[in-house]
């Protein structure tokens, strides 16, 4: 349970009651579940399912699978369509998602395209892709992207692109992403579904030596800076989908709006001093966040706190001790 000062609370009380426990700060998750998945903390409402079908997260939407035939173990999201939805991380502050998506990406050589890769997304779920945390991004000196879009709160789509060039790499400033050998570009707000078609006006015939790969993409351009290196780069694909997350939004899918979330006390997910969001993609929502002057606090994530095993935050913005299944004690001191 994130508890934060003045009781500002982004997990619900509600869900507290649900799990008829409060919810172990350290695992924020329900007592009983899995709360991490190799090196991934998966927080309440999300879940980990596994078979216990949907026991551990607020409802099936918000299922994860852990994969753990991977080492370590890695999340993915049980209803998504999209390939290679892995996820990175879940944030409870902010209400946002990382996850890694793909990278469109085409082979030249001798003016002839040697292979292919384009790149359709589609999520399903309580999730809508970052329009203010993400860039589209085309890199190479021969390249056009088509970004087709769907959006999720009219049903309607919609096409952009990013067009690069350069005549010679010795043109290209390393970190620029002006549209020499890298541009970039905003996103619009509310996508759910996007494709990403990648060209050439002149199939690399007069790049093709020293640039034989055109590559494009969306994701966080705080975790991206173009190298000339790039240009020639056979590992860019694998690199940059380790190495670049798209950035998503999640919300509370319980409620059209504020107003109608309010009308049920039982399950209204925003506490004493947080603000209450309508979130208006899909068909509704909300999002919670923290009054002016408040923010969370993680107690049991402080140095300080002497649990020997586990640690809980309480309501009142402190946090107890308790010991694993298989151990006895006062939380404190435990024992097996």
């Amino acid at each position: 349970m994130f508890a934060v000062r003045g009781l500002c609370l982004l997990i619900p009380l509600v869900w507290l009651s649900l799990a008829s426990l409060s919810l172990a700060t350290s695992n924020i998750s329900k007592p009983g579940c899995q709360h991490r998945c190799g090196n991934v903390t998966i927080p309440y409402p999300w879940g980990i399912d596994n078979g216990r079908d949907g026991a551990c997260s607020l409802n099936e939407i918000y299922n994860v699978i852990c994969n753990n035939t991977l080492n370590p173990p890695r999340p993915f999201l049980n209803h998504s369509r999209s390939n290679n939805f892995e996820v990175l991380e879940i944030s409870i502050e902010g209400q946002h998602m990382l996850a890694k998506s793909g990278v469109a990406a085409n082979h030249y050589e001798n003016g002839q395209i040697v292979s292919l890769t384009p790149v359709h997304f589609r999520e399903t779920g309580p999730l809508s892709i970052s329009d203010s945390k993400n860039k589209l991004f085309t890199i190479g000196c021969d390249d056009y992207v088509v970004l087709g879009v769907v959006f999720a709160s009219r049903g309607s789509t919609f096409r952009s692109g990013c067009i690069t060039g350069c005549s010679n790499v010795s043109a290209i400033t390393n970190g620029s992403c002006s549209g020499v050998g890298c541009c970039q570009t905003t996103i619009p707000r509310g996508l759910y579904f996007f494709t990403l078609d990648l060209g050439s006006f002149e199939n690399h015939t007069q790049v093709g030596a020293d640039n034989p790969y055109g590559y494009a993409f969306i994701g966080d351009p705080s975790k991206f800076e173009f190298n000339v290196g790039d240009l020639s780069d056979p590992h860019f694909v694998t690199k940059t989908i380790d190495s670049v997350p798209v950035v998503l939004e999640w919300y509370i899918w319980d409620a059209k709006n504020c107003e109608i979330a309010k009308g049920n006390k039982s399950t209204y997910a925003c506490q004493d001093n947080s603000h209450c969001n309508d979130y208006v993609l899909f068909s509704g929502g909300y999002t919670c966040t923290c009054l002016p002057g408040y923010q969370e606090i993680d107690e049991c994530a402080s140095d300080i706190i002497l649990c020997s095993h586990n640690c809980r935050n309480t309501l009142s913005g402190h946090y107890e001790c308790y010991c694993p299944n298989g151990y006895y004690g006062d939380g404190w001191k435990c024992k097996d």
